[in-house]
Protein backbone atom coordinates (compact mmCIF):
# COMPACT_ATOMS: atom_id res chain seq x y z
CA UNK A 1 0.00 0.00 0.00
CA UNK A 2 1.65 3.19 -1.20
CA UNK A 3 0.48 5.29 1.76
CA UNK A 4 2.66 3.24 4.13
CA UNK A 5 5.75 3.70 1.97
CA UNK A 6 5.12 7.44 1.73
CA UNK A 7 4.79 7.77 5.51
CA UNK A 8 8.01 5.81 6.08
CA UNK A 9 9.79 7.95 3.49
CA UNK A 10 8.62 11.24 5.06
CA UNK A 11 9.65 10.09 8.55
CA UNK A 12 13.12 9.13 7.34
CA UNK A 13 13.57 12.32 5.35
CA UNK A 14 12.70 14.37 8.44
CA UNK A 15 15.57 12.66 10.30
CA UNK A 16 18.12 12.22 7.51
CA UNK A 17 19.36 14.80 5.02
CA UNK A 18 18.08 14.30 1.48
CA UNK A 19 15.65 12.09 -0.42
CA UNK A 20 15.28 8.58 0.97
CA UNK A 21 14.46 5.57 -1.18
CA UNK A 22 12.26 2.91 0.42
CA UNK A 23 12.42 -0.56 -1.12
CA UNK A 24 10.55 -3.86 -0.75
CA UNK A 25 13.03 -6.67 0.02
CA UNK A 26 12.62 -10.05 -1.66
CA UNK A 27 13.11 -11.89 1.62
CA UNK A 28 10.73 -11.31 4.54
CA UNK A 29 13.75 -11.72 6.85
CA UNK A 30 14.89 -8.28 5.69
CA UNK A 31 11.58 -6.63 6.49
CA UNK A 32 8.55 -5.67 4.49
CA UNK A 33 10.15 -2.32 3.72
CA UNK A 34 13.81 -1.37 3.93
CA UNK A 35 16.25 1.44 3.22
CA UNK A 36 20.02 1.77 3.16
CA UNK A 37 19.92 5.57 3.32
CA UNK A 38 22.08 5.52 6.44
CA UNK A 39 24.97 4.07 4.44
CA UNK A 40 25.13 7.20 2.26
CA UNK A 41 24.50 9.55 5.17
CA UNK A 42 27.14 7.88 7.34
CA UNK A 43 29.87 8.47 4.75
CA UNK A 44 29.03 12.19 4.73
CA UNK A 45 29.03 12.41 8.54
CA UNK A 46 32.05 10.12 8.99
CA UNK A 47 30.23 7.77 11.37
CA UNK A 48 29.56 4.04 11.33
CA UNK A 49 26.47 3.16 9.23
CA UNK A 50 25.05 0.81 11.85
CA UNK A 51 25.37 3.43 14.61
CA UNK A 52 23.57 5.99 12.45
CA UNK A 53 20.87 3.46 11.66
CA UNK A 54 20.35 2.81 15.41
CA UNK A 55 20.21 6.54 16.08
CA UNK A 56 17.68 7.04 13.26
CA UNK A 57 15.44 4.23 14.50
CA UNK A 58 15.30 5.91 17.89
CA UNK A 59 14.00 9.11 16.32
CA UNK A 60 11.21 7.51 14.28
CA UNK A 61 7.67 8.00 15.54
CA UNK A 62 6.47 4.40 15.30
CA UNK A 63 2.88 5.19 16.34
CA UNK A 64 2.39 7.39 13.28
CA UNK A 65 3.26 4.50 11.01
CA UNK A 66 0.14 2.59 12.12
CA UNK A 67 0.64 -0.92 10.77
CA UNK A 68 4.41 -1.13 11.36
CA UNK A 69 4.97 -3.60 14.19
CA UNK A 70 8.76 -3.53 14.43
CA UNK A 71 11.66 -1.38 13.21
CA UNK A 72 15.24 -2.65 13.37
CA UNK A 73 18.70 -1.35 12.55
CA UNK A 74 20.61 -3.92 10.51
CA UNK A 75 24.14 -4.29 9.19
CA UNK A 76 25.67 -1.86 6.69
CA UNK A 77 23.28 0.92 7.68
CA UNK A 78 20.00 -0.73 6.67
CA UNK A 79 16.76 0.02 8.48
CA UNK A 80 14.10 -2.68 8.18
CA UNK A 81 10.39 -2.20 8.81
CA UNK A 82 8.13 -5.15 9.69
CA UNK A 83 4.37 -5.00 9.25
CA UNK A 84 1.69 -6.08 11.69
CA UNK A 85 0.65 -8.95 9.43
CA UNK A 86 -2.91 -9.36 10.66
CA UNK A 87 -3.73 -5.66 10.58
CA UNK A 88 -2.05 -5.13 7.20
CA UNK A 89 -3.81 -8.09 5.55
CA UNK A 90 -7.16 -6.88 6.83
CA UNK A 91 -6.47 -3.34 5.59
CA UNK A 92 -5.40 -4.54 2.12
CA UNK A 93 -8.34 -6.88 1.64
CA UNK A 94 -10.82 -4.22 2.77
CA UNK A 95 -9.19 -1.56 0.56
CA UNK A 96 -9.33 -3.81 -2.50
CA UNK A 97 -12.98 -4.70 -1.94
CA UNK A 98 -13.83 -1.04 -1.34
CA UNK A 99 -11.94 0.31 -4.39
CA UNK A 100 -12.97 -2.51 -6.73
CA UNK A 101 -12.11 -1.75 -10.36
CA UNK A 102 -10.25 1.40 -9.30
CA UNK A 103 -7.82 -0.44 -7.00
CA UNK A 104 -4.24 0.32 -8.05
CA UNK A 105 -5.20 3.38 -10.11
CA UNK A 106 -3.87 6.94 -9.91
CA UNK A 107 -5.17 10.31 -11.03
CA UNK A 108 -1.93 12.17 -11.82
CA UNK A 109 -2.85 12.20 -15.51
CA UNK A 110 -6.11 14.03 -14.87
CA UNK A 111 -6.89 16.87 -17.32
CA UNK A 112 -4.00 15.80 -19.59
CA UNK A 113 -4.43 14.24 -23.02
CA UNK A 114 -2.17 11.62 -24.57
CA UNK A 115 -2.41 10.77 -28.26
CA UNK A 116 -1.28 7.26 -29.20
CA UNK A 117 -0.46 6.28 -32.79
CA UNK A 118 -0.30 2.47 -33.05
CA UNK A 119 -1.07 -0.58 -35.20
CA UNK A 120 -1.37 1.45 -38.45
CA UNK A 121 -1.25 -1.27 -41.13
CA UNK A 122 -1.13 -0.50 -44.83
CA UNK A 123 -4.31 -0.52 -46.89
CA UNK A 124 -4.31 -3.27 -49.50
CA UNK A 125 -2.29 -5.63 -47.34
CA UNK A 126 -3.48 -8.05 -44.65
CA UNK A 127 -2.25 -7.67 -41.11
CA UNK A 128 0.71 -9.93 -40.43
CA UNK A 129 2.56 -11.05 -37.31
CA UNK A 130 4.70 -7.91 -37.46
CA UNK A 131 1.62 -5.78 -36.75
CA UNK A 132 0.88 -7.73 -33.57
CA UNK A 133 3.44 -5.98 -31.39
CA UNK A 134 2.45 -2.42 -32.26
CA UNK A 135 -1.25 -3.28 -31.94
CA UNK A 136 -1.26 -4.95 -28.53
CA UNK A 137 1.57 -2.89 -26.98
CA UNK A 138 -0.19 0.31 -28.04
CA UNK A 139 -3.55 -0.93 -26.75
CA UNK A 140 -2.06 -1.95 -23.39
CA UNK A 141 -0.20 1.36 -22.92
CA UNK A 142 -3.44 3.21 -23.69
CA UNK A 143 -5.27 1.20 -21.03
CA UNK A 144 -2.51 1.76 -18.48
CA UNK A 145 -2.39 5.51 -19.08
CA UNK A 146 -6.18 5.75 -18.77
CA UNK A 147 -5.89 3.84 -15.47
CA UNK A 148 -3.63 6.59 -14.10
CA UNK A 149 -6.00 9.36 -15.17
CA UNK A 150 -5.00 10.45 -18.66
CA UNK A 151 -7.50 11.08 -21.42
CA UNK A 152 -6.19 8.90 -24.24
CA UNK A 153 -6.86 9.13 -27.98
CA UNK A 154 -6.03 5.94 -29.87
CA UNK A 155 -5.27 6.61 -33.54
CA UNK A 156 -4.96 4.01 -36.28
CA UNK A 157 -2.87 5.97 -38.77
CA UNK A 158 -3.63 3.77 -41.78
CA UNK A 159 -1.09 3.61 -44.57
CA UNK A 160 -3.58 4.68 -47.23
CA UNK A 161 -1.27 6.77 -49.38
CA UNK A 162 2.14 6.52 -50.97
CA UNK A 163 4.02 4.51 -53.55
CA UNK A 164 2.42 1.19 -52.54
CA UNK A 165 -0.93 2.54 -53.76
CA UNK A 166 0.59 3.38 -57.10
CA UNK A 167 1.84 -0.20 -57.28
CA UNK A 168 -1.58 -1.61 -56.42
CA UNK A 169 -3.37 0.60 -58.95
CA UNK A 170 -0.94 -0.33 -61.72
CA UNK A 171 -1.18 -4.04 -60.84
CA UNK A 172 -4.97 -4.03 -60.66
CA UNK A 173 -5.40 -2.14 -63.94
CA UNK A 174 -3.06 -4.53 -65.76
CA UNK A 175 -3.76 -7.90 -64.14
CA UNK A 176 -6.74 -7.46 -61.82
CA UNK A 177 -10.07 -9.26 -61.95
CA UNK A 178 -13.12 -7.83 -60.20
CA UNK A 179 -14.53 -11.26 -59.30
CA UNK A 180 -11.35 -12.29 -57.49
CA UNK A 181 -11.22 -8.97 -55.65
CA UNK A 182 -14.75 -9.46 -54.34
CA UNK A 183 -14.08 -13.08 -53.35
CA UNK A 184 -11.00 -12.39 -51.19
CA UNK A 185 -10.25 -8.65 -51.24
CA UNK A 186 -7.22 -8.38 -48.97
CA UNK A 187 -5.67 -11.67 -50.03
CA UNK A 188 -6.07 -10.81 -53.69
CA UNK A 189 -4.58 -7.33 -53.23
CA UNK A 190 -1.60 -8.95 -51.53
CA UNK A 191 -1.19 -11.34 -54.46
CA UNK A 192 -1.25 -8.37 -56.87
CA UNK A 193 1.31 -6.50 -54.76
CA UNK A 194 3.64 -9.51 -54.74
CA UNK A 195 3.21 -9.95 -58.49
CA UNK A 196 4.09 -6.30 -59.06
CA UNK A 197 7.45 -6.79 -57.32
CA UNK A 198 8.12 -9.99 -59.24
CA UNK A 199 7.43 -8.20 -62.52
CA UNK A 200 9.47 -5.15 -61.48
CA UNK A 201 12.56 -7.32 -61.21
CA UNK A 202 12.20 -8.06 -64.91
CA UNK A 203 10.94 -4.63 -65.97
CA UNK A 204 12.05 -1.70 -63.81
CA UNK A 205 10.01 0.76 -65.88
CA UNK A 206 6.82 -0.25 -64.07
CA UNK A 207 8.26 1.31 -60.90
CA UNK A 208 8.05 4.68 -62.68
CA UNK A 209 4.46 3.92 -63.67
CA UNK A 210 3.62 3.16 -60.03
CA UNK A 211 5.10 6.49 -58.94
CA UNK A 212 3.02 8.20 -61.62
CA UNK A 213 -0.19 6.63 -60.29
CA UNK A 214 0.83 7.56 -56.76
CA UNK A 215 1.23 11.21 -57.85
CA UNK A 216 -2.11 11.14 -59.72
CA UNK A 217 -3.79 9.90 -56.55
CA UNK A 218 -2.17 12.66 -54.54
CA UNK A 219 -3.41 15.20 -57.10
CA UNK A 220 -7.00 13.93 -56.85
CA UNK A 221 -7.30 12.03 -60.15
CA UNK A 222 -10.84 10.56 -60.41
CA UNK A 223 -9.82 7.09 -61.60
CA UNK A 224 -7.11 6.76 -58.96
CA UNK A 225 -9.52 8.06 -56.34
CA UNK A 226 -12.18 5.46 -57.24
CA UNK A 227 -9.71 2.57 -56.98
CA UNK A 228 -8.27 3.97 -53.73
CA UNK A 229 -11.71 4.03 -52.16
CA UNK A 230 -12.44 0.48 -53.29
CA UNK A 231 -9.16 -0.86 -51.89
CA UNK A 232 -9.57 1.09 -48.63
CA UNK A 233 -13.14 -0.02 -47.96
CA UNK A 234 -12.29 -3.68 -48.55
CA UNK A 235 -9.21 -3.51 -46.35
CA UNK A 236 -11.01 -1.81 -43.46
CA UNK A 237 -13.62 -4.55 -43.37
CA UNK A 238 -10.91 -7.17 -43.00
CA UNK A 239 -9.14 -5.13 -40.34
CA UNK A 240 -12.30 -4.72 -38.29
CA UNK A 241 -12.70 -8.50 -38.11
CA UNK A 242 -9.16 -8.89 -36.75
CA UNK A 243 -9.45 -6.03 -34.25
CA UNK A 244 -12.76 -7.44 -33.03
CA UNK A 245 -11.07 -10.74 -32.23
CA UNK A 246 -8.39 -8.86 -30.30
CA UNK A 247 -11.01 -6.70 -28.51
CA UNK A 248 -9.26 -3.56 -29.73
CA UNK A 249 -10.82 -0.41 -31.12
CA UNK A 250 -9.66 3.08 -31.98
CA UNK A 251 -10.89 6.63 -31.46
CA UNK A 252 -9.67 7.72 -34.88
CA UNK A 253 -9.08 5.92 -38.20
CA UNK A 254 -7.52 8.88 -39.96
CA UNK A 255 -4.88 7.59 -42.31
CA UNK A 256 -2.09 9.35 -44.15
CA UNK A 257 -4.38 10.64 -46.86
CA UNK A 258 -6.42 12.66 -44.38
CA UNK A 259 -3.35 14.87 -43.94
CA UNK A 260 -2.53 15.04 -47.65
CA UNK A 261 -4.27 18.39 -48.21
CA UNK A 262 -2.33 19.88 -45.30
CA UNK A 263 1.14 19.18 -46.69
CA UNK A 264 1.31 22.26 -48.94
CA UNK A 265 0.83 24.47 -45.89
CA UNK A 266 3.56 22.58 -44.00
CA UNK A 267 6.01 22.99 -46.88
CA UNK A 268 5.24 26.71 -47.33
CA UNK A 269 5.57 27.35 -43.59
CA UNK A 270 8.86 25.50 -43.42
CA UNK A 271 10.29 27.47 -46.35
CA UNK A 272 8.92 30.85 -45.22
CA UNK A 273 10.35 30.33 -41.72
CA UNK A 274 13.74 29.43 -43.14
CA UNK A 275 13.52 25.98 -41.58
CA UNK A 276 13.49 24.25 -44.99
CA UNK A 277 15.24 24.98 -48.26
CA UNK A 278 15.42 23.74 -51.84
CA UNK A 279 18.13 21.16 -52.45
CA UNK A 280 20.29 20.93 -55.58
CA UNK A 281 17.90 18.42 -57.22
CA UNK A 282 14.83 20.62 -56.61
CA UNK A 283 13.55 18.73 -53.57
CA UNK A 284 12.70 20.50 -50.29
CA UNK A 285 14.64 19.47 -47.19
CA UNK A 286 14.97 20.44 -43.53
CA UNK A 287 18.58 20.41 -42.37
CA UNK A 288 19.82 19.78 -38.85
CA UNK A 289 23.01 20.65 -37.04
CA UNK A 290 25.92 18.25 -37.47
CA UNK A 291 26.10 15.38 -39.94
CA UNK A 292 22.51 14.20 -39.51
CA UNK A 293 20.74 13.34 -42.76
CA UNK A 294 18.39 16.14 -43.92
CA UNK A 295 14.65 15.52 -43.58
CA UNK A 296 13.00 15.34 -47.01
CA UNK A 297 9.51 16.87 -47.14
CA UNK A 298 9.00 17.24 -50.92
CA UNK A 299 10.40 15.22 -53.80
CA UNK A 300 11.96 16.89 -56.82
CA UNK A 301 8.82 16.04 -58.85
CA UNK A 302 6.66 17.95 -56.36
CA UNK A 303 5.29 14.88 -54.61
CA UNK A 304 5.15 14.67 -50.83
CA UNK A 305 6.20 11.80 -48.59
CA UNK A 306 5.00 10.14 -45.41
CA UNK A 307 7.52 12.38 -43.62
CA UNK A 308 5.54 15.44 -44.78
CA UNK A 309 2.23 13.89 -43.76
CA UNK A 310 3.67 12.95 -40.36
CA UNK A 311 4.53 16.61 -39.78
CA UNK A 312 1.03 17.65 -40.83
CA UNK A 313 -0.41 15.04 -38.46
CA UNK A 314 1.54 16.42 -35.49
CA UNK A 315 0.37 19.95 -36.26
CA UNK A 316 -3.26 18.90 -36.67
CA UNK A 317 -3.30 16.66 -33.57
CA UNK A 318 -1.76 19.37 -31.41
CA UNK A 319 -4.40 21.84 -32.59
CA UNK A 320 -7.29 19.38 -32.17
CA UNK A 321 -6.32 17.64 -28.92
CA UNK A 322 -3.82 20.01 -27.27
CA UNK A 323 -1.94 16.89 -26.23
CA UNK A 324 0.40 16.55 -23.26
CA UNK A 325 2.23 13.73 -25.04
CA UNK A 326 2.04 12.15 -28.49
CA UNK A 327 3.23 8.54 -28.49
CA UNK A 328 4.22 6.58 -31.57
CA UNK A 329 4.24 2.82 -30.99
CA UNK A 330 6.46 1.77 -33.88
CA UNK A 331 9.33 -0.73 -34.19
CA UNK A 332 13.02 -0.06 -33.58
CA UNK A 333 13.91 0.26 -37.31
CA UNK A 334 12.02 3.57 -37.48
CA UNK A 335 14.07 5.19 -34.71
CA UNK A 336 16.00 7.48 -37.07
CA UNK A 337 12.82 8.65 -38.81
CA UNK A 338 11.12 9.64 -35.58
CA UNK A 339 14.24 11.33 -34.26
CA UNK A 340 14.29 13.56 -37.35
CA UNK A 341 10.50 14.00 -37.38
CA UNK A 342 10.44 15.24 -33.80
CA UNK A 343 13.31 17.64 -34.42
CA UNK A 344 11.56 19.01 -37.50
CA UNK A 345 8.25 19.43 -35.62
CA UNK A 346 10.08 21.24 -32.83
CA UNK A 347 11.83 23.59 -35.27
CA UNK A 348 8.49 24.39 -36.91
CA UNK A 349 6.85 25.04 -33.53
CA UNK A 350 4.21 22.34 -34.02
CA UNK A 351 5.08 20.64 -30.69
CA UNK A 352 7.93 20.68 -28.20
CA UNK A 353 10.32 17.81 -28.73
CA UNK A 354 9.74 16.63 -25.12
CA UNK A 355 6.06 16.08 -25.97
CA UNK A 356 6.83 13.59 -28.75
CA UNK A 357 7.83 10.05 -27.81
CA UNK A 358 8.80 7.09 -29.95
CA UNK A 359 7.69 3.94 -28.09
CA UNK A 360 10.02 1.60 -29.92
CA UNK A 361 9.95 -2.16 -29.74
CA UNK A 362 11.98 -5.09 -31.01
CA UNK A 363 11.00 -7.40 -33.82
CA UNK A 364 9.16 -10.72 -33.42
CA UNK A 365 10.48 -13.69 -35.37
CA UNK A 366 8.66 -16.97 -35.87
CA UNK A 367 10.31 -20.40 -36.29
CA UNK A 368 10.06 -21.62 -39.87
CA UNK A 369 7.04 -23.82 -40.48
CA UNK A 370 5.20 -22.95 -37.27
CA UNK A 371 2.56 -20.86 -39.06
CA UNK A 372 1.03 -20.89 -42.50
CA UNK A 373 2.19 -18.21 -44.93
CA UNK A 374 0.54 -16.53 -47.88
CA UNK A 375 3.64 -15.26 -49.60
CA UNK A 376 7.32 -15.23 -48.85
CA UNK A 377 7.94 -14.54 -45.20
CA UNK A 378 4.58 -12.84 -44.53
CA UNK A 379 2.82 -14.59 -41.66
CA UNK A 380 -0.78 -13.47 -41.50
CA UNK A 381 -2.12 -12.36 -38.13
CA UNK A 382 -5.40 -14.12 -38.86
CA UNK A 383 -3.49 -17.39 -39.27
CA UNK A 384 -1.71 -16.79 -35.96
CA UNK A 385 -5.01 -16.16 -34.16
CA UNK A 386 -6.59 -19.24 -35.74
CA UNK A 387 -3.62 -21.40 -34.81
CA UNK A 388 -3.64 -20.13 -31.22
CA UNK A 389 -7.38 -20.83 -30.93
CA UNK A 390 -7.05 -24.33 -32.39
CA UNK A 391 -4.15 -25.25 -30.14
CA UNK A 392 -6.09 -23.96 -27.11
CA UNK A 393 -9.09 -26.09 -28.09
CA UNK A 394 -6.80 -29.13 -28.33
CA UNK A 395 -5.58 -28.45 -24.79
CA UNK A 396 -9.16 -28.02 -23.52
CA UNK A 397 -10.21 -31.37 -25.02
CA UNK A 398 -7.31 -33.01 -23.21
CA UNK A 399 -7.65 -31.28 -19.83
CA UNK A 400 -11.41 -30.61 -19.58
CA UNK A 401 -13.31 -32.53 -22.28
CA UNK A 402 -16.72 -31.81 -20.69
CA UNK A 403 -16.30 -28.03 -20.88
CA UNK A 404 -19.07 -26.28 -22.77
CA UNK A 405 -18.44 -23.52 -25.34
CA UNK A 406 -15.01 -24.90 -26.25
CA UNK A 407 -14.77 -22.66 -29.34
CA UNK A 408 -15.44 -19.45 -27.41
CA UNK A 409 -13.13 -20.42 -24.53
CA UNK A 410 -10.46 -21.54 -27.00
CA UNK A 411 -10.64 -18.19 -28.79
CA UNK A 412 -10.16 -16.30 -25.50
CA UNK A 413 -7.31 -18.55 -24.39
CA UNK A 414 -5.64 -18.20 -27.78
CA UNK A 415 -5.80 -14.40 -27.94
CA UNK A 416 -4.77 -14.18 -24.28
CA UNK A 417 -1.79 -16.43 -24.98
CA UNK A 418 -0.57 -14.29 -27.89
CA UNK A 419 -1.00 -11.07 -25.92
CA UNK A 420 0.75 -12.27 -22.78
CA UNK A 421 3.61 -13.81 -24.76
CA UNK A 422 4.31 -10.41 -26.28
CA UNK A 423 3.50 -8.14 -23.34
CA UNK A 424 5.50 -10.20 -20.84
CA UNK A 425 8.70 -9.40 -22.73
CA UNK A 426 10.58 -6.14 -22.40
CA UNK A 427 9.30 -4.29 -25.46
CA UNK A 428 12.69 -3.05 -26.74
CA UNK A 429 14.13 -6.56 -27.16
CA UNK A 430 13.74 -8.82 -30.18
CA UNK A 431 11.68 -11.91 -29.38
CA UNK A 432 11.26 -15.34 -30.96
CA UNK A 433 7.76 -16.73 -30.87
CA UNK A 434 7.19 -20.14 -29.23
CA UNK A 435 3.89 -22.02 -29.11
CA UNK A 436 5.08 -24.12 -26.16
CA UNK A 437 5.77 -21.00 -24.11
CA UNK A 438 2.66 -19.10 -25.21
CA UNK A 439 0.25 -21.94 -24.41
CA UNK A 440 1.91 -23.17 -21.22
CA UNK A 441 -0.82 -23.77 -18.62
CA UNK A 442 1.64 -24.24 -15.76
CA UNK A 443 3.18 -20.79 -15.44
CA UNK A 444 4.27 -17.49 -17.02
CA UNK A 445 1.64 -17.45 -19.76
CA UNK A 446 -1.76 -16.03 -20.56
CA UNK A 447 -3.48 -19.38 -19.97
CA UNK A 448 -1.78 -19.63 -16.55
CA UNK A 449 -3.26 -16.29 -15.49
CA UNK A 450 -6.67 -17.24 -16.88
CA UNK A 451 -6.56 -20.62 -15.14
CA UNK A 452 -5.67 -18.94 -11.83
CA UNK A 453 -8.68 -16.67 -12.30
CA UNK A 454 -11.03 -19.58 -13.01
CA UNK A 455 -9.59 -21.53 -10.05
CA UNK A 456 -10.36 -18.60 -7.72
CA UNK A 457 -13.88 -18.33 -9.16
CA UNK A 458 -14.36 -22.03 -8.44
CA UNK A 459 -13.50 -21.46 -4.78
CA UNK A 460 -15.95 -18.60 -4.33
CA UNK A 461 -18.76 -20.42 -6.13
CA UNK A 462 -18.95 -22.81 -3.16
CA UNK A 463 -18.94 -20.18 -0.38
CA UNK A 464 -21.35 -17.58 0.98
CA UNK A 465 -19.00 -14.71 1.78
CA UNK A 466 -19.18 -12.44 4.80
CA UNK A 467 -17.38 -9.15 5.31
CA UNK A 468 -16.71 -9.92 8.98
CA UNK A 469 -13.53 -11.95 9.40
CA UNK A 470 -10.74 -12.64 11.89
CA UNK A 471 -7.26 -12.03 10.48
CA UNK A 472 -5.27 -13.44 13.40
CA UNK A 473 -3.05 -16.54 13.10
CA UNK A 474 -2.30 -16.01 9.42
CA UNK A 475 -0.36 -18.59 7.47
CA UNK A 476 2.73 -17.02 5.96
CA UNK A 477 1.44 -17.58 2.40
CA UNK A 478 -1.77 -15.68 3.26
CA UNK A 479 0.31 -12.71 4.34
CA UNK A 480 2.61 -12.95 1.31
CA UNK A 481 -0.42 -12.94 -0.98
CA UNK A 482 -1.81 -9.85 0.76
CA UNK A 483 1.61 -8.21 0.65
CA UNK A 484 1.86 -8.87 -3.07
CA UNK A 485 -1.63 -7.50 -3.68
CA UNK A 486 -0.55 -4.37 -1.85
CA UNK A 487 2.22 -3.91 -4.43
CA UNK A 488 -0.09 -3.73 -7.45
CA UNK A 489 0.00 0.06 -7.53
CA UNK A 490 3.79 0.00 -7.82
CA UNK A 491 3.75 -2.11 -10.99
CA UNK A 492 1.07 0.18 -12.46
CA UNK A 493 3.14 3.28 -11.70
CA UNK A 494 6.31 1.84 -13.23
CA UNK A 495 4.44 0.63 -16.32
CA UNK A 496 2.83 4.06 -16.81
CA UNK A 497 6.00 6.07 -16.29
CA UNK A 498 8.14 3.91 -18.57
CA UNK A 499 5.47 2.76 -21.04
CA UNK A 500 6.33 -0.86 -20.20
CA UNK A 501 3.39 -3.30 -19.95
CA UNK A 502 5.77 -6.16 -19.13
CA UNK A 503 6.00 -4.83 -15.57
CA UNK A 504 2.31 -5.60 -15.05
CA UNK A 505 2.58 -8.96 -16.82
CA UNK A 506 5.49 -9.94 -14.59
CA UNK A 507 3.64 -8.77 -11.48
CA UNK A 508 0.52 -10.78 -12.36
CA UNK A 509 2.54 -13.94 -12.94
CA UNK A 510 4.23 -13.56 -9.54
CA UNK A 511 0.86 -12.84 -7.91
CA UNK A 512 -0.64 -16.01 -9.42
CA UNK A 513 2.34 -18.08 -8.29
CA UNK A 514 1.68 -17.04 -4.69
CA UNK A 515 -2.06 -17.58 -5.08
CA UNK A 516 -1.56 -21.12 -6.37
CA UNK A 517 0.73 -21.85 -3.45
CA UNK A 518 -2.05 -20.50 -1.19
CA UNK A 519 -4.56 -22.73 -3.03
CA UNK A 520 -2.55 -25.87 -2.25
CA UNK A 521 -1.67 -24.97 1.35
CA UNK A 522 -4.78 -23.22 2.67
CA UNK A 523 -8.14 -24.95 2.52
CA UNK A 524 -10.95 -22.43 2.20
CA UNK A 525 -14.32 -24.17 2.13
CA UNK A 526 -15.18 -25.70 5.49
CA UNK A 527 -12.04 -24.51 7.28
CA UNK A 528 -12.16 -22.52 10.51
CA UNK A 529 -10.77 -19.58 8.52
CA UNK A 530 -13.28 -19.88 5.65
CA UNK A 531 -14.55 -16.30 5.78
CA UNK A 532 -11.12 -14.71 5.97
CA UNK A 533 -9.68 -16.85 3.21
CA UNK A 534 -12.72 -16.31 1.00
CA UNK A 535 -12.20 -12.57 1.43
CA UNK A 536 -8.54 -12.97 0.46
CA UNK A 537 -9.54 -14.94 -2.65
CA UNK A 538 -12.11 -12.29 -3.52
CA UNK A 539 -9.44 -9.58 -3.23
CA UNK A 540 -7.06 -11.64 -5.36
CA UNK A 541 -9.72 -11.96 -8.07
CA UNK A 542 -10.21 -8.20 -8.11
CA UNK A 543 -6.50 -7.43 -8.42
CA UNK A 544 -6.03 -10.05 -11.13
CA UNK A 545 -9.10 -8.72 -12.97
CA UNK A 546 -7.73 -5.18 -12.87
CA UNK A 547 -4.37 -6.34 -14.16
CA UNK A 548 -5.81 -8.54 -16.92
CA UNK A 549 -7.88 -5.56 -18.08
CA UNK A 550 -4.70 -3.48 -18.47
CA UNK A 551 -3.21 -6.21 -20.66
CA UNK A 552 -6.57 -6.76 -22.41
CA UNK A 553 -6.47 -10.49 -21.64
CA UNK A 554 -9.96 -12.04 -21.34
CA UNK A 555 -11.12 -13.32 -17.95
CA UNK A 556 -12.43 -16.90 -17.83
CA UNK A 557 -14.56 -18.19 -14.98
CA UNK A 558 -14.22 -21.74 -16.27
CA UNK A 559 -11.68 -23.40 -18.57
Amino acid sequence: MREIEEKIQKQLESVLDGVVRVEVPESLDHGDYSTNACLREASQRDVEPYRLAEETVGKINKESLEVIEEIEAAGHGFINFFLDRSLYTEMIVERIMEDGEKYGSYDFGREKTVVLDYSSPNVGKPMHIGHLRSTIIGDSIKRILEFVGYRCIGINHLGDMGTQFGKLIYAYKNWGEESKLKEDPVGYLLDLYVRFHDEAEKNTEIEDMARMWSKRLEDGDDEAEELWKKFTDYTKKGLMDTYSRLNIDFDSWRGERFYGDMTDEVIHEAVDMGVAKEDVDGSIIIEFDGDETPYLIQRSDGGTLYSTRDLAAIKHRKQEYSFHRALYVVGNPQERHFKSLFKAADKLGYADIEELVHIKFGMMSVPEGSLSTRSGNIILLKDALDRARDKAIEAIREKNPDLENKEDVGEKIGTGALKYFDLSKKRTTNIKFSWDEALNFEGSSGPYLQYSYSRACGILDKIDRSDTADYDDLEEVEFRLARKMGRFHSSVLQAAEKYEPHRIATYLNELCEIFNEFYHKCRVEGSEYETRRANIVHAFLQVLSNGLSLLNIPELEEM
